[in-house]
């Protein structure tokens, strides 16, 4: 799985242009790892539903609090989704986050793909 993170910029508003920021997220999967998607049945599964606030103090957790939260499913991350925000510490702790759930989601696929068989584990 590779994580393709697309960032750009635009101008919002009519009167006062206000800067507007956004991420585009998304996962590109082997064939494999589609394949077993697809088996295993988990395209409609969320892999988060929030922003993680716990790790983050101080101008980044109050950034952090006052966001709307994200809902992203496995879906739409291999469709690619773009989320937006008008300041650039919220698109920052968003590109985090995903990352976060990325990684997650690789050992979820890692376990799909082995999880039939007999693993042995020398100690």
């Amino acid at each position: 799985m590779k994580l393709i993170i697309q960032r750009s910029q635009k101008q919002a508003g009519m009167i006062s242009k206000q800067a507007v920021y956004e991420l585009k997220a998304q996962a590109e999967l082997t064939e494999e790892e589609a394949g077993n998607v697809k088996k295993y049945k988990v395209e409609e599964t969320t892999l988060v539903s929030n922003l993680n606030t716990d790790e983050t103090d101080g101008l980044l957790m109050s950034v952090a609090k006052s966001m709307s939260s994200i809902n992203l499913t496995v879906a739409e991350l291999i469709a690619g989704k773009t989320l937006s925000a008008k300041d650039i510490t919220e698109i920052m702790l968003l590109e985090e986050q995903i990352k976060s759930v990325c990684e997650g989601f690789k050992t979820i696929l890692e376990a799909m793909a082995n999880f039939c068989g007999q693993e042995v584990i020398e100690y």
